[in-house]
């Protein structure tokens, strides 16, 4: 999750698609595990950014 808010933090609103997915995770056969897009990146930065001190 951090990699994909790094990601999201470097996308540019308005000149990058903030669509679709950032991150994809795949095992060493290719199968995928897991898939983080825009929406689930962006809810956990906000979360991050709220956390007290």
């Amino acid at each position: 999750m951090r990699c994909a808010i790094d990601l999201l933090v470097d996308l540019q609103p308005g000149d990058d698609d903030l669509t679709g997915w950032l991150v994809r995770m795949r095992d060493q056969a290719g199968n995928e595990l897991c898939t983080i897009d825009v929406a689930e990146a962006e809810a956990a930065r906000q979360a991050n950014d709220n956390k007290p001190l």
